[in-house]
């Protein structure tokens, strides 16, 4: 099998990443989709198809810090687990999700 490029994000919906190498496990790539946002209201994880809006922001996350790259900001953090898991609707089926914390203050607009 050959495979010429892979898109990865850690924040699920929201514009991919280009790497250049791929470390698979058997839960899939390590890396990819970490993490996800979650209508509380509905329990369920929000999908691009619904919420287009998602693809404009882009994430990174390394060495235990998470950054999202909104069109009017950054948001940073270190995310920490709660303890708290919810069960929510993953396209039909349902998935257990760790609420985490530490992403509510924005960081100050990039220059440039």
């Amino acid at each position: 099998m050959r495979i010429e490029r892979a898109g990865f994000t850690a924040l699920k919906g929201t514009r991919h990443e280009s790497r250049t190498e791929v470390e698979l496990t058997a839960d899939g790539p390590v890396g990819d989709r970490v993490f996800c946002l979650v209508d509380p209201a509905r329990d369920r994880v929000l999908r691009t198809v619904e919420n287009p809006s998602l693809v404009r922001a882009r994430t990174c996350w390394r060495e235990g810090v998470l950054s999202v790259d909104l069109p009017a900001s950054t948001v940073e953090g270190e995310p920490a687990p709660t303890g708290e898991v919810r069960k929510a609707d993953y396209w039909g089926r349902p998935a257990a999700v760790e609420v985490v914390e530490g992403l509510a203050n924005p960081a100050p607009p990039r220059e440039g």
